[in-house]
């Protein structure tokens, strides 16, 4: 009995893209978010194990630098006033891009900085991810990373993961996948704080190794 009430209430609750339109919804009202981000290989530009600071200011103003490296190639500094994002390398090499790119691109900085950073930016990665979802078509350079071009005209699925724990933090796992018919290929997790109102981790599945991204020490100054 009290297994079937416990069944109801999960189907009663929110779906996981219902869970992740209210991060978004919270998120896209922010003032200010300040964040650690920890990498093992977890972005296809900078393979690597390194640990970054995120400032991040409402209208498209951050700074993300790298504070600690372990193994692989350290990112540069990204420094954004909204308008124009400065590349500074450790060479002291600069290069400037704009802030705002062609719709459908992910910048180098957003894909490093991950899902906490296209919830905040309200980026088109974010929305795409939270649209009604639609047969997907993939550029040649995305079929290449993805190595599966089974996904070509699969629909993006969210399901309940299993995992309530990421090293010692509780988490709720949200699985990702792609679904053709009767196939689903996992392409990875994103895992929420308990309470759901908040990111702990992503896990990215590559063709070739699995990556993770981990935040702590997030603080988040929220607007009326």
């Amino acid at each position: 009995m009290l297994s079937a009430i416990l069944a109801a209430a999960i189907m009663d609750g929110p779906t996981p893209r219902e869970e992740l339109q209210a991060i978004f919804a919270r998120l896209s009202k922010a003032e200010s978010c300040e964040a650690t981000i920890t990498h093992w290989d977890s972005s296809l530009f900078f393979m690597g194990t390194f640990q970054q600071k995120l400032s991040w200011r409402k209208g498209g103003a951050f700074i993300l630098r790298t504070t600690l490296t372990e193994s692989g190639t350290a990112p540069p500094t990204w420094d954004s006033n909204g308008d124009k994002v400065k590349l500074i390398y450790r060479t002291g090499r600069t290069i400037e891009h704009k802030y705002r790119q062609p719709r459908g691109v992910s910048p180098a900085w957003e894909a490093c900085a991950g899902i906490l950073f296209s919830f905040l930016s309200g980026s088109d990665y974010a929305k795409s991810l939270l649209a009604e979802p639609k047969p997907i078509k993939l550029s040649k350079r995305l079929k290449e990373l993805v190595g599966d071009e089974e996904v070509e005209g699969a629909m993006l699925e969210f399901n309940r993961g299993s995992r309530g724990r990421i090293g010692e933090e509780e988490v709720k796992e949200i699985t990702l996948g792609f679904r053709a018919g009767e196939n689903l290929t996992h392409s990875g997790s994103i895992f929420l704080t308990p309470d759901g109102r908040g990111f702990v981790a992503e896990e990215i599945i590559y063709p070739d190794h699995t990556g993770l991204r981990l935040y702590s020490d997030v603080e988040i100054i929220e607007g009326k």
